[in-house]
């Protein structure tokens, strides 16, 4: 299975589509186990791609709008996998 591809769809309402590289075969397991990644975990209930990416654009700005503001904080404060210190700089 070593170079083969699968695409995961986690939440069907929102579309988030993973594509999973098979690097090749272990142990059987109840589970999948990530070895490695690049970002911030994607947080819950943001809306869709477009969501995450307004996010993400929110933190990039260093004058933020109101939404811009609005948006950090609820990330901040509300996010079920939310992160206090926001997604400022290498986060």
């Amino acid at each position: 299975y070593a170079g083969k591809q699968v695409i995961y769809m986690y939440d069907f309402g929102d579309n988030w589509e993973h594509n999973l590289s098979v690097e090749g075969r272990a142990d059987p397991t109840d589970r999948f186990v990530c070895l490695s990644g690049t970002g911030h975990a994607v947080a819950e209930d943001v809306g869709s791609v477009d969501g995450w990416r307004e996010l993400k654009d929110a933190y990039c700005t260093s004058h933020p709008t109101k939404e811009q503001r609005e948006r950090r904080q609820w990330y901040e404060r509300t996010a079920s996998n939310g992160d206090p210190e926001g997604l400022a700089g290498d986060r």
